[in-house]
């Protein structure tokens, strides 16, 4: 029998039944969290974009190929960093810590945007609007510095464990029924 077959009979049944259970546990860091975020970091890069001063054409391709492409690669990176950190922190015996992995990931975005943000300044970014006077170069580094953010957004999504989430919620819940 292959890795996942299980017998026919009673016992199959109980054996599936354990394997279902077991993969309905299993879920990503950051559970529907990370998704909520994600999509305020794509938003937020799209609605950046939209705002440029470039043809009403181009602002598909702008979105699609200047904001959503290079997020979903951030975020593929970010996963594919984490998972070899953890496999390695495995194979020395220790836990796998994947909030604390994307903890720093999430902080080095913020210090990339956050330099991209001092280059835009000293490269005479003003804020009359993105493109709006401005030469390619700070423009650029504006664009930097927003997508920077959208990942750092994107990691804090996938840092923060769900039940922090859901234990906020239920307290902020139970203080104002306590109020009431």
């Amino acid at each position: 029998m292959g890795k996942h077959a299980t017998p026919a009979g009673p016992e199959g049944r109980d054996a599936r039944r354990r394997l279902q259970r077991e993969r309905r546990r299993r879920h990503y860091p950051g559970g529907l969290w990370r998704y909520v975020t994600g999509g305020v970091a794509f938003a937020a890069a799209g609605g950046y974009m939209e705002s440029t001063n470039v043809p009403g054409y181009l602002h598909l391709v702008q979105v699609v190929f200047l904001a959503m492409l290079p997020l979903a690669a951030f975020d593929a990176f970010g996963t594919v960093a984490a998972s070899f950190l953890g496999e390695r922190r495995e194979r020395r015996g220790l836990p796998p810590r994947p909030r604390a992995d994307y903890s720093v990931l999430a902080l080095g975005w913020a210090v990339v945007g956050g330099a991209c943000a001092l280059l835009a300044w000293a490269a005479g970014a003003r804020s009359t609007g993105p493109g709006v006077g401005e030469d390619w170069i700070a423009t650029g580094l504006i664009w930097a510095t927003v997508i920077s953010a959208c990942a750092a957004v994107m990691a804090i999504g996938r840092a923060v464990p769900p039940d922090a989430v859901r234990t906020a919620g239920l307290a902020r819940s139970r203080a104002v029924q306590l109020e009431n």
